[in-house]
């Protein structure tokens, strides 16, 4: 318990509450109470994801910094990782804090890269938010580009339109693909 305590506060006090209730009420009971406070902890977790922009550090390599209203990626740039499944409690989170990013950046943002290797499904409600949020970067002229989504997902999204509203050239397996096609377009319009 010593140990739970010290590293997970919300499983140590968990497991406290079950382990009084089986001493205090009954097993069955504290088994279902253990199973009911489990899942409210895992929907609160899946409710507020962990998030992050990815930004190049001193030698060049990408890396995950906790989401800071104004940064951004490189110029014109915002790569975002979400870190879980997309679903109807964290749709209006995910969105939001998309539009916050744009909208708040240091420079015009032309691309926003949601790197996805972590969402492994989206159900309906996300597949709606995600068809509105790309419909509202492009009246911004911010162009929504995905890296890193798995094969099962990838069918979700063209089952639910969202690859033909986003552009089939705008998904790459590996996020350095994705990087490499942003500073193509950006070498492009240069000239």
């Amino acid at each position: 318990m010593r140990a739970i305590f010290s590293t997970h506060r919300e499983e140590f006090y968990l497991a406290l509450v079950t382990t009084a209730t089986v001493v205090f009420i009954g097993v069955k009971e504290g088994i279902v109470l253990a199973i009911i406070l489990s899942l409210i902890l895992h929907v609160r977790h899946s409710y507020r994801p962990h998030s992050a922009i990815i930004i190049p550090d001193a030698q060049r390599l990408w890396q995950p910094i906790p989401v800071r209203i104004g940064s951004v990626s490189a110029s014109g740039l915002i790569v975002y990782r979400f870190s879980r499944d997309l679903f109807y409690a964290n749709a209006s989170f995910f969105s939001e804090e998309v539009q916050n990013l744009v909208k708040n950046a240091e420079s015009p943002v032309r691309w926003f890269i949601l790197e996805s290797r972590a969402i492994t499904e989206i159900d309906y409600s996300a597949s709606q938010t995600i068809r509105d949020v790309v419909k509202e970067l492009s009246l911004q002229n911010v162009t929504f580009v995905v890296s890193g989504l798995s094969p099962e997902v990838k069918v979700q999204f063209e089952r639910d339109g969202l690859t033909d509203l986003i552009g089939a050239n705008r998904f790459f397996n590996h996020l350095e693909e994705a990087l490499v096609a942003f500073h193509e377009v950006g070498n492009e319009q240069s000239t």
